[in-house]
């Protein structure tokens, strides 16, 4: 699986004035699109990408290959070798990651197959049948996702690390209003789906959404966020809690450290050890990824 990787690393440790970071990624998906209460279609894709950094002194040069092979990597080193002296020098560079310590193993399926075409499709139609009952059209997407990632570098990292996101929305749509509502799922362990308990949330939004529906005046409203509404809202805010932000002066946390701007009830965790989240064993750069306190009580 890692060949091509193993053959570029090959090619340049035979330049020892070269330091190096060499990403393979293995990227499989398999998505179910659920239209008008019926499917639609289903994809299965594959994908292989190899990307390197190449760094000789301070001067970078970067490539990344689809479906690489020998042939492509060599042509891909042999332009990077011809242009890399004639590059500027990154003033900030320092040196390629040394943290080598690794993460704990994770046990995890494949669930792309634990997750057959047929086990999908019985569960959207079950969702269909009970929308049809309050005469809404169901519109559903189904993805379960496997993916391989192997880092290594020139000071002797190497680093791998697997994931295999699972991802159901539901849209179901009232055929005489086009009321829309949703229900979402999304995890690494299909274990934590309860369909019942899914299914029930579902009916009573397709209750709501049978109300006439009225036009609001202007003026001043008390909102209640529903929690898929709170977390996109909460998502959309971490985005500014980034080094990058802070220094584009576009995140809304500037000069808030410490301060209390969320009601008490407000905390956000950051951590990949939970089992209902998608597992994430290392950042950027091969750190390990670690449980990280972002909002503690508001």
């Amino acid at each position: 699986m890692h060949k091509n990787l193993l053959y570029l690393k090959a090619e340049l440790d035979k330049h020892p004035e070269l330091k190096y970071e060499i990403i393979q990624q293995n990227w499989q998906t398999d998505f179910l699109r659920f239209y008008q209460s019926q499917t639609n279609y289903n994809i299965s894709k594959d994908n292989c990408s190899l990307s390197c950094a190449l760094y000789k002194g301070k001067k970078l040069y970067s490539f990344e290959l689809d479906g690489p092979n020998p042939d492509k990597i060599d042509a891909a080193f042999s332009e990077a070798l011809s242009l890399i002296d004639s590059l500027p020098e990154d003033p900030d560079f320092r040196d390629l990651e040394n943290e080598l310590s690794l993460a704990p193993p994770r046990k995890l399926a494949n669930n792309i197959n634990e997750l057959d075409l047929s086990r999908k499709t019985k569960i959207l139609s079950d969702f269909a049948q009970k929308a049809a009952e309050y005469d809404f059209e169901l519109y559903g997407t189904f993805i379960c996702n496997y993916s391989q990632y192997r880092l290594v570098n020139s000071n002797g990292m190497d680093k791998s690390s697997t994931n295999s996101p699972i991802y159901l929305e539901i849209k179901a749509v009232h055929n005489k209003n086009q009321v829309t509502v949703l229900e979402t799922f999304g995890g690494e362990d299909f274990g934590y789906f309860d369909q019942d308990a899914f299914r029930e949330h579902l009916v009573a939004k397709l209750v709501h959404a049978q109300n006439p529906v009225v036009d609001v005046e202007p003026g001043d409203y008390e909102v209640i966020l529903a929690p898929r509404c709170l977390a996109e809202f909460c998502q959309y805010l971490s985005s500014g809690m980034s080094a990058w932000s802070l220094d584009q002066h576009s995140s809304y946390f500037e000069d808030k450290l410490n301060q209390k701007i969320f009601p008490s009830c407000v905390s956000i965790t950051d951590d990949p050890g939970d089992p209902e989240m998608i597992g994430k064993d290392y950042g950027s750069n091969g750190h390990i990824y670690k449980k990280l306190d972002l909002i503690d009580k508001g």
